[in-house]
């Protein structure tokens, strides 16, 4: 019986692929059900796959893909893994229409982060080439956003509203009403910015009358802000203030209620109106070392700044400027240093990706190893159970001899 001990090994060998295989069929599945309404346990549930090197091509793939996805609904930082752009590759030699635009979209995604515009556009492009041959309406009403976001970054303001416009069509289809909402926003601030007001209030308010009396917190405070900023800009000053502090009870987060705060303040500080603008503003300064973004920090220190000029109080002004200056110079010494963590971020997944890559040869080397070992052993036992049965029969003919 010895001589089977080999071939029972492989086969259970083959047996605990076959099972692993059907273990990481489970995990990609219940990721992909949490994605949209989970993603921080999708995430989760992927990283259960402690060594995803030693997957196939095909789960390895898909397990990129499902990651990038779920980081990206995180807020997380997606530029120090460029793997996405190699799975754009493979699933366009497999010629996977869908997985070609959702991989295409997040390469997309991945140069916008990295604020490589130009490569972001030409892979939502391509994204949109073939999403049009796919049936999935929300993906087509996100290639549409993300390709409104990058020409509105580039100020082609009438061409990124047309894009804006299609999402919001897809958006419908897919009764997708959160990224409706967003996409009524986005087009109102386009025509804001086109000095448009009718306009941008027409798209506003089909905001507001899609998402009234739902549970869509921010949406209710992104639009009713922008609303009152609309209005301000207009000179009226009344409806702005109602519209604000109407936002205001729709957000809890500190930092964009003092965002809040300081447009009010400016509101009230333009209307003349110093005593309210003080309150205001001094809720903000309350709060201000809660204040992790330093752009809001100076313009609490600009605003300030206009309300003890228009007082007279100039010397008060000069320092809160002086604040003002040295926030200025806080965020250009953060973008320099986001730059060099962006490169040290690289250079630390190459060194954890080498010494993945490190660890899977010597356990490769450990198994190649074992069965040259268990190969000898078989070879030995076989050697000596030919011998011994030659022995016997040896024995047994010279008995009969």
């Amino acid at each position: 019986m010895k001589i089977y001990i080999l071939p029972i090994l492989f086969i259970q060998i083959l047996l605990c692929l076959s099972c692993g295989s059907g273990k990481n069929e489970m995990i990609f599945s219940e990721s992909e059900s949490l994605l949209e309404t989970d993603p921080d346990s999708a995430l989760s549930v992927l990283r259960s796959i402690l060594y995803p090197e030693e997957l196939n091509a095909e789960e390895y793939n898909r397990y990129i893909l499902l990651k990038i996805q779920a980081e990206y609904k995180l807020y997380q930082d997606i530029t120090s893994d460029s793997t996405i752009l190699s799975v754009k590759e493979y699933y366009l030699k497999k010629e996977d229409i869908h997985n070609i635009a959702l991989s295409a979209y997040y390469c997309g995604c991945y140069y916008n982060e990295c604020d490589n515009k130009e490569k972001a556009l030409k892979n939502y492009l391509v994204a949109l080439d073939y999403v049009e041959k796919d049936s999935d309406s929300k993906l087509k009403g996100l290639i549409h956003s993300a390709i409104g976001n990058v020409l509105l970054n580039q100020l082609d303001v009438e061409d990124a509203i047309c894009y804006f416009r299609k999402s919001t069509d897809f958006y419908k289809q897919a009764i997708d009403i959160k990224n409706e909402a967003n996409s009524y926003i986005q087009i109102g601030d386009c025509y804001q910015y086109l000095e448009k007001p009718d306009s941008a209030l027409y798209y506003y308010v089909e905001c507001l009358n899609l998402i009234d009396k739902k549970k869509m917190y921010k949406e209710q405070f992104c639009v009713r802000q922008n609303i009152g900023v609309l209005y301000s800009r207009n000179g009226e000053y009344l409806k702005a203030v109602n519209f604000l502090k109407e936002a205001l009870l729709y957000e809890s987060d500190q930092e964009n209620r003092i965002k809040t705060y300081n447009v009010l303040a400016e509101v009230y500080a333009q209307n003349g109106q110093l005593d309210s603008a003080y309150i205001y503003i001094n809720q903000s300064l309350q709060k201000k070392d809660n204040i992790k973004d330093v752009s809001v920090k100076a313009s609490l220190y600009e605003i300030l700044s206009s309300i003890q000029e228009q007082q007279g109080c100039y010397f008060d002004a000069l320092e809160s400027h002086k604040n003002y200056s040295d926030n200025l110079l806080s965020i250009f010494a953060c973008k320099v240093n986001n730059n060099l963590l962006d490169f040290q971020k690289k250079y630390d997944y190459e060194k954890v990706r080498l010494h993945n890559v490190q660890l899977k040869l010597n356990r490769t080397y450990l198994i190649i190893n074992l069965v040259i070992a268990l190969s000898v052993i078989f070879v030995v036992i076989f050697v000596f159970y030919r011998r011994n049965n030659f022995n016997k029969k040896k024995i047994i003919i010279k008995n009969i001899i």
